[in-house]
């Protein structure tokens, strides 16, 4: 009896060691699964909280921008127009007016000026050369001239991309001034 004893006392005990193996072998794998899944829980709410973050101020900037009385969204939106031969000439030439009807005689004449087409530039913008021929009675007008050409308050915006003159020769002088503006 003892012996039988021994066998009814051990077969629970086998079947308890195996239930208790069955139940470490599976519960050890769900344990590390979630383990895994609560990391990757975590590491995904810090990337949405920064890419909330990013967007908050990727929409106050877009509201920067939208908001014509900002001078950032001026100076960008110039880049932005669209490009007319025909108001650039009316932009520069309502200049020489301008300047012309201040003093007694004609100190700006426009000779020519000429488009090139546009061309894609590095910066992703179309790029188009403007050459202008002028004449100029004297050098506070040119200098006043290319401070207005390349002013951040004007409507549109150009670069002065090489300028010379002869200094020589007594005023007026007959200039080249090319210069480059980027468009949409």
């Amino acid at each position: 009896m003892s012996t039988l004893n021994k066998n009814n006392k051990f077969i629970p005990l086998l079947i308890w060691l195996f239930a208790f193996f069955i139940l470490v072998f599976f519960t050890t794998n769900i344990y590390s699964n979630m383990q895994i899944n609560l990391d990757e829980n975590k590491t995904k709410k810090e990337e949405l909280e920064k890419l909330d973050t990013k967007l908050t101020s990727l929409n106050n900037i877009q509201k920067e921008l939208e908001n014509k009385d900002n001078k950032e969204s001026q100076k960008i939106n110039k880049f932005t127009s669209d490009f007319s031969e025909d108001k650039i000439i009316k932009y520069i030439n309502d200049y020489f007016e301008q300047i012309n009807q201040t003093e007694w005689n004609t100190v700006l004449k426009l000779n020519s000026i000429s488009f090139s087409d546009k061309e894609k530039s590095e910066l992703w913008f179309k790029q188009i050369n403007i050459d202008l021929k002028m004449s100029v009675n004297n050098k506070y007008t040119l200098n006043n001239l290319l401070d207005y050409l390349v002013s951040d308050i004007n409507k549109y915006s150009f670069f002065i991309t090489d300028f010379n003159f002869p200094i020589e020769k007594s005023w007026p002088y007959k200039i080249n001034i090319p210069l480059k503006m980027f468009v949409r």
